[in-house]
């Protein structure tokens, strides 16, 4: 059909971070490349779904802080943190197996200026009473050369 659109074709997904058992600590996802995107969504999903039926995370414990960081280089150097982009829990019980999280940005948010290209997400769980798994997924969207083949699955964006 004319003028209809794939989502492989305006956007990049792909796991930033499999299945972690973050509990008592933190964990900081892969680095993405911005500069051929204009936003980016980071979906945490608490715990592991198991035969349909979410667990791993401990009811006890909680998602503690979320937020975005930025770099130079896909080793994360010179990371910090991305201004407003954060879900800081930490004063309350928040986290069920099965909850999902997501924070998006436009890569305007970013300090590109100064070539903080690259894009991660960093979460953490202070409690640790039992396992408590996250996985988290990252969505670029709008990508700045739009005419550019994203629909081959072999093929990588970035």
């Amino acid at each position: 059909m004319p003028g209809m659109h794939d989502i492989c074709q305006n956007a990049s997904i792909e796991c930033v971070l499999d299945a972690t058992d973050i509990g008592g600590t933190n964990a900081t996802s892969k680095y993405l490349l911005m500069k051929n995107f204009g936003s980016v969504s980071f979906i945490a999903q608490l715990g592991l779904t198991l035969e349909g039926t979410p667990d791993n995370w401990s009811t006890t414990d909680s998602l503690d802080n979320f937020y975005l960081l930025q770099a130079t280089d896909a080793a994360g150097s010179g990371a910090k943190i991305i201004a407003g982009a954060n879900l800081d829990q930490t004063d309350a019980q928040t986290g069920a197996a099965g909850d999902i999280h997501y924070i998006t940005i436009n890569s305007e948010q970013m300090d590109m200026a100064n070539d903080f290209i690259y894009v991660a997400a960093y979460i953490v769980e202070d409690t640790n009473t039992a396992a408590d798994f996250v996985t988290i997924m990252a969505a670029r969207f709008n990508p700045r050369y739009p005419n550019d083949d994203l629909t081959s699955d072999s093929h990588t964006v970035g």
